[in-house]
């Protein structure tokens, strides 16, 4: 939506499980294949998607943190999404003791795609992302820095979301009102807060609407990054939609 009282003129956008995704589903199902435990691949990610969202709704801002200052309980509560009686202490030690790079990080089929288009329609794009030093070399590596206008990594900012301090300075350095600009995010409790305080609206971004975590969201959801477009062109930014129910 281009014109009108509630006109965007930017998208901002969250980075991990937004427009970059982990390998992370066949890296725990080979390894649980080797422990003699398989997982069928789609129990596998309906199962990291629910505990993505207990931790985000109970434990905001911690999935931002370094992992092994967690990741034992997080395979705790995963593995008895799963129904498997596995050591999360011994398995964190697996997972860890090899180096896995953040350079395997790499966009969804969709992102590049959807950033063009909407850098075509004259939208400022930006990002804001929970994220260690390493972020502005990973959005390089993976050529996302030449489509973004403004790139804010908590690591470098000293602030995190959910404070609305980084949505704030990323409306300054887009030089817009945070009323004219969209952030989008899968990550409601560290997100949505946030971005509504410091003045921006927020879309939430669910890829698995068939997997019922048990929340329900008083914002506008889509499934993919087409629909943050559908979402523009409908010009449903003029006012909430209906919560949607996981």
């Amino acid at each position: 939506m281009r014109g009108g009282e509630h006109a965007f003129e930017a998208v901002v956008f969250d980075l991990g499980l937004t427009l970059i995704r982990y390998p992370r589903e066949q890296i725990m199902g080979g390894l649980l294949e080797r422990l003699g435990r398989p997982v069928e691949a789609g129990r596998l990610a309906a199962a990291y998607y629910r505990t993505d969202k207990y931790f985000m709704r109970e434990h905001p801002g911690l999935l931002a943190q370094d992992p092994r200052t967690y990741y034992s309980r997080y395979l705790e509560r995963l593995f008895a999404e799963l129904d498997l009686d596995l050591d999360p202490r011994r398995v964190a030690e697996m997972m860890f003791s090899q180096p896995r790079p953040r350079a395997d990080w790499e966009p969804y089929p969709e992102t590049r795609a959807v950033l063009e288009d909407l850098r075509a329609r004259g939208y400022r794009l930006g990002l804001v992302s929970n994220w260690d030093a390493s972020g502005p070399a990973t959005v390089a590596r993976l050529g996302l820095d030449r489509l973004l206008d403004a790139a804010l990594f908590s690591a470098l900012e000293g602030v995190a979301k959910p404070d609305p301090e980084i949505f704030r300075r990323a409306a300054r350095r887009l030089g817009l009102p945070a009323g004219r600009i969209l952030y989008v995010g899968d990550n409601y409790h560290d997100d949505a807060p946030g971005a509504l305080a410091a003045g921006f609206r927020f879309v939430l971004i669910d890829r698995l609407p068939h997997v019922d975590c048990g929340e329900t969201w008083d914002c506008p959801v889509v499934h993919d990054l087409w629909g943050v477009v559908r979402y523009l062109e409908e010009g449903r930014g003029g006012g909430p939609a209906a919560g949607a129910a996981r």
